[in-house]
């Protein structure tokens, strides 16, 4: 549920017109893509200095320690899909395809990203 709420998130600012910005700025573009690579780098730094404590999650998990809320899986599910640049790409170039030219692209947008 979280992720889907992220997603979303980046639907809703594909249709208010980030899709259009990057798709007509290549220096947005590569800002995007050099933004990306740098989180990429960030996640792939943290998880080798922090592994530690994925090892000791995965042992709390195996013993009889509470699971997370929900609320907090929610929260992380929305960081997640808001922040995945994966899906991003992938909404902005696939969606679009679908949308009716004669219409407000906006409203279009929206649906298809609610039925995605």
């Amino acid at each position: 549920m979280g992720n889907a709420a992220g997603v979303y998130v980046q639907i809703v600012a594909l249709a208010v017109g980030l899709g259009a910005l990057i798709a007509a700025s290549v220096t947005a573009f590569t800002v995007l893509k050099l933004a990306g690579a740098a989180y990429v780098v960030f996640l792939g730094v943290q998880a080798i200095r922090h592994r530690s404590d994925a090892r000791e999650a995965m042992h709390r998990l195996a013993g009889s320690a509470p699971p997370q809320s929900a609320w907090q899986s929610i929260r992380t599910g929305v960081v997640v899909g808001a922040t995945n640049p994966k899906t991003l790409i992938f909404s902005g170039a696939f969606l679009p395809q679908f949308i009716d030219a004669s219409v407000p692209a906006a409203p279009q947008l929206l649906f298809l990203g609610g039925v995605f």
